[in-house]
C-alpha cells in the first residue's frame, strides 16, 4: 500500500475517534436523560395504576350498593306482587261465587217469566170468558135474571 493511502486511512481514523470524542458526551447524555424519562414514566405509570386501582375500588363499591338497593326493591316488588296475587286468587273466588248467584237468580227470572206468563195466560182467558158478558145490552141481562126467577 502506498503512503497515501496510509494517510488517507490514518485520516479517517482520525475523523472517526474525533467523531466518536464529539458523540460520546451527548450519548451518554441521552442515555441519562432517556434513563431518568423511563423512571419518570414508570413512576407516572404506577401513579395511574393506584388511581385507575382505587377509581375501581370506589366504583365496585358503589356498584354493590346500587346492587343492594336494587336487590331489596325487587325483592320489595315480588312480596307486592304475591300479595296482588292473593287478591287476584280471593277476587276470582268472589267472581265465581257472583257467578254462581248469578246463575241462581236467572234461574229464579226464568221461572218467575214462566208464572208471570202463566198469570197471562189466566187473565187473557179470564179476560176473554168476561169479555161477552161486558159487551151485553143491558136489558138482556135483565131478562136472564127475570127468566131465571120466574
Amino acid at each position: 500500500m502506498t503512503m497515501d493511502v496510509w494517510v488517507s486511512l490514518g485520516g479517517v481514523l482520525v475523523a472517526v475517534l474525533a467523531l466518536y470524542a464529539a458523540l460520546s458526551r451527548p450519548m451518554k447524555r441521552l442515555e441519562a436523560d432517556i434513563g431518568g424519562l423511563r423512571g419518570e414514566v414508570k413512576a407516572d405509570i404506577g401513579g395511574l395504576r393506584g388511581e385507575v386501582k382505587a377509581d375501581i375500588g370506589g366504583l365496585r363499591s358503589e356498584l354493590k350498593a346500587d346492587i343492594a338497593a336494587l336487590d331489596e326493591r325487587v325483592t320489595m316488588v315480588d312480596e307486592r306482587l304475591r300479595s296482588v296475587g292473593a287478591n287476584v286468587v280471593r277476587l276470582d273466588e268472589r267472581v265465581a261465587r257472583l257467578d254462581d248467584r248469578v246463575v241462581g237468580v236467572d234461574s229464579r227470572l226464568v221461572r218467575l217469566d214462566d208464572r208471570v206468563a202463566g198469570l197471562d195466560d189466566r187473565v187473557y182467558a179470564l179476560a176473554v170468558g168476561l169479555q161477552p158478558r161486558l159487551h151485553r145490552p143491558e136489558g138482556s141481562e135483565s131478562r136472564g135474571a127475570t127468566g131465571s126467577a120466574g
